[in-house]
């Protein structure tokens, strides 16, 4: 990663073969899954794995037999609304942190700093839903109220992602989590004196709440394997104020990225490839091996789109978040959908894109 504040932590838990049934139900299973009492929908069944999605958002993956005590509840599935999430997380976190409600988040943060947090994630959240409905997107509202925690320390931090099962490195200061649904992070300490500490800890906060509202207005899928350089553009792309912020900051040199940009210039200059931008469209791959210069060319490309053929990327967007759900998504469907929409002729694209970026100022 470029920036190394933040990442998506992307599930594939269930994207295993054209086999997996997805279950059509809004029936309510009650069960307890390690410890912990779940009340669910049922999403699919394949073979003896199940997935169930909880009251809170969160996406379970189990196997069968580590369900006990199921029974089907008389009620129908509902979402936790915004008061009993808010007691629970209250539950969950303890003394230490106060946690309050905005019109789509609950945010838990630490005591006396209620001022500095919820509102900063609503203020994302609606810049976000008014960028893609002026641009013609469809959204709906989110299923569940959308949760963000804000940890007291980076070793805090830290040990609540491996208690999720997730691997934070050193330079991570939040990620959003899929299988949750959600955004967890920590100040790095400035958050009340705008230091610049907390200008690394603002961009974190606009890329990963970018994640998460992506998911949960229908840009995104969160049960369907969406592309590393759909998610990450996108997320790039919110970063500077010229998107996130357009009232206040209304040029299109305020919409530059500048270090993404400079970070894919030198990635042309020494080791980009005539192939760059199909292997980024088809695979993965580069945001394991190479990941900066992943970031960068994912936020490039994504930049080009939107500045230069809208209509056709929120055709592209639209096309992966309705795939079907828990499916694979294979190198070869991943170029179909793309040249559907796009073309094929990619030295002609690639053309366009370079000059493109040539001329950013």
């Amino acid at each position: 990663m470029a920036r190394l504040g933040g990442f998506c932590v992307l599930c594939g838990l269930a994207f295993c073969s054209a086999s997996v049934r997805a279950v059509d139900t809004q029936s309510m299973l009650e069960t307890d899954l390690n410890g912990e009492h779940v009340e669910g929908r049922m999403l699919y069944q394949h073979e003896q794995q199940l997935g169930l999605l909880a009251r809170d958002g969160h996406w379970w993956n189990f196997k069968a037999d580590a369900a006990t005590n199921a029974r089907w509840s008389n009620e129908a599935f509902r979402p936790y609304t915004s008061s009993e999430l808010r007691r629970r997380l209250e539950r969950e976190l303890g003394e230490r942190f106060e946690v309050s409600s905005t019109r789509h988040f609950v945010v838990a943060y630490p005591l006396g700093q209620k001022e500095i947090w919820p509102d900063r994630f609503e203020e994302l959240y609606a810049s976000c839903v008014h960028y893609f409905s002026v641009r013609g997107f469809t959204l709906h509202d989110p299923e569940f109220p959308l949760v963000a925690i804000v940890w007291h320390n980076k070793a805090e931090f830290q040990e609540a992602g491996r208690h999720s099962g997730t691997v934070v490195r050193d330079e991570i200061v939040g990620f959003y989590w899929q299988i949750t649904n959600r955004l967890m992070m920590y100040d790095q300490g400035g958050a009340a004196t705008k230091s610049r500490n907390w200008q690394e800890t603002a961009d974190t906060i606009v890329h990963e709440a970018t994640h998460q509202t992506a998911f949960n207005i229908g840009i995104h899928n969160r049960f369907v394997h969406n592309p590393d350089w759909v998610c990450e553009g996108l997320a790039t792309m919110f970063e500077p104020a010229g998107v996130h912020d357009s009232r206040n900051f209304p040029d299109r040199a305020d919409r530059i990225n500048r270090t993404r940009l400079e970070q894919f210039r030198q990635y042309q200059a020494t080791k980009r490839t005539a192939t760059s931008l199909q292997e980024l469209i088809t695979s993965d791959q580069r945001f394991k091996s190479d990941p900066q210069s992943a970031y960068a060319e994912a936020w490039a490309f994504t930049f080009f789109l939107v500045e230069t053929q809208p209509r056709d990327y929120a055709q592209f967007l639209q096309k992966t978040a309705q795939r079907p759900p828990f499916r694979d998504y294979s190198d070869r469907d991943r170029y179909a959908d793309f040249v559907s929409v796009f073309g094929s002729d990619f030295r002609m694209l690639d053309a366009r894109f370079a000059r493109f970026i040539k001329e950013l100022k």
